[in-house]
């Protein structure tokens, strides 16, 4: 499989774990967006290279980060976010997404009821102009 870590099938991953196993099995590589590990950098979308200083791997992604700031021509400067801060957000997004969802349901489930109410108002009325009707009828003299 020539495809990238991220893109593998599940079923992919079952039938050739032998493959991935090998893949994994002594990283020299990880991806700066997903985070996994690999022994070539075409199994990784973004792959950044690790280095090996007494047997412990090293990340070099600070110094390719401090890299990246110098030669920055556009004035942009590269910011590493805080990962609580960043967790802290997906989580406020999260309940925002329940809460709003939940306003929604109370929304329509509102609007069923005033449709409701519409449509027994109207049969109140019809019922009312009947009654009055036939109290009419019962009250009007024979000769």
């Amino acid at each position: 499989m020539s495809k990238t870590l991220c893109k593998w099938p599940r079923k992919d991953i079952e039938s050739s774990f032998d493959e991935l196993c090998q893949v994994i099995a002594s990283p020299t590589y990880v991806c700066r967006s997903c985070a996994r590990s690999a022994a070539d950098r075409s199994f990784l979308c973004k792959p950044v290279a690790l280095q090996e200083s007494n047997g412990v791997l090293i990340d070099n992604t600070k110094e390719q980060l401090s890299e990246w700031k110098k030669t920055a021509q556009t004035g942009v400067v590269v910011v590493e976010p805080e990962t609580s801060s960043i967790k802290q957000t997906k989580k406020a997004l999260k309940r925002q997404k329940k809460a709003t969802k939940k306003l929604a349901k109370l929304a329509k489930q509102q609007k069923k009821w005033t449709k409701k109410q519409k449509k027994l108002a109207r049969s109140f009325q019809k019922l009312q102009k009947q009654s009055s009707q036939f109290i009419e009828l019962e009250t009007t003299p024979i000769h």
